[in-house]
């Protein structure tokens, strides 16, 4: 069964997550983030982090320096890039 966060969420360290997220996202420094499901805001990968996204991000995918991200799915705003990696598959 999908998890669903009613509001905004950090993630620290190494995490898999599946479901949906109500707010934005936010993959601290130095973390690792498996995510499969919806993010119904932003999201910002902070320097170091790393995200690899199965589904959707409504907002805006926000890339901080040295961040990365795999994308596997639609990002429905804006990548805003502040010096991390974007692979689009």
């Amino acid at each position: 069964m999908a998890a669903i966060i009613g509001g905004d969420h950090t993630f620290e360290g190494d995490s898999d997550f599946s479901g949906m997220i109500k707010g934005d996202a936010i993959i601290a420094a130095g973390a690792k983030l498996r995510l499969q499901g919806m993010v119904n805001g932003d999201v910002t990968v902070s320097e170091g982090a790393r995200l690899d996204l199965l589904g959707m991000v409504k907002g805006d995918l926000i890339m901080q320096q040295g961040a990365h991200a795999t994308v596997a799915g639609a990002v429905g705003g804006d990548i805003v890039n502040h010096g991390g990696t974007v692979e689009l598959n």
